[in-house]
């Protein structure tokens, strides 16, 4: 029977293997942790922008419309995960793959009141669950 490689070749082998495929994966989260269990807290008309941060904390992004008097805050709690193949070996930044998100994001508008404090006026809890091969 013929050897096909010696010991040390067949490491040399596995390894640049391994370490294209390591090359081509990543986990990245975004946002923070927060307790989708507390939405139900919320109570339109009532809830302030304060009684929202005691609840979940500061939001991962502040949006404004400064002419209508609407504020928004977002929470994002998402693990985006990629498997790829890079292009050029054992350089991740050129990769063809697939990434999927997963997680959950909090969007809750808030309205300003005559007293210049904001009150939420609507939420929206989306849970996402991408799948990775379709």
């Amino acid at each position: 029977m013929k050897k096909i490689c010696n010991g040390q070749a067949c490491l040399v082998i596995l390894l640049f293997v391994f370490g294209l495929l390591v090359s081509g994966c990543a986990v990245v989260r975004s946002g923070h942790d927060f307790d989708q269990n507390k939405v139900f807290l919320l109570e339109s008309g009532k809830t302030t922008d304060s009684g929202v941060i005691a609840l979940f904390g500061p939001p991962d992004n502040v949006l404004r419309k400064p002419l209508e008097g609407t504020t928004a805050f977002i929470y994002k709690n998402l693990t985006n995960f990629f498997v790829g193949i890079p292009i050029v070996p054992g350089v991740p930044i050129i990769t063809l793959g697939k990434a999927k998100n997963t997680g959950y994001q909090l969007t809750i508008l808030f309205t300003e009141g005559a007293d210049k404090v904001l009150v939420v006026s609507t939420y929206e809890l989306l849970e996402m669950k991408e799948r990775l091969f379709e």
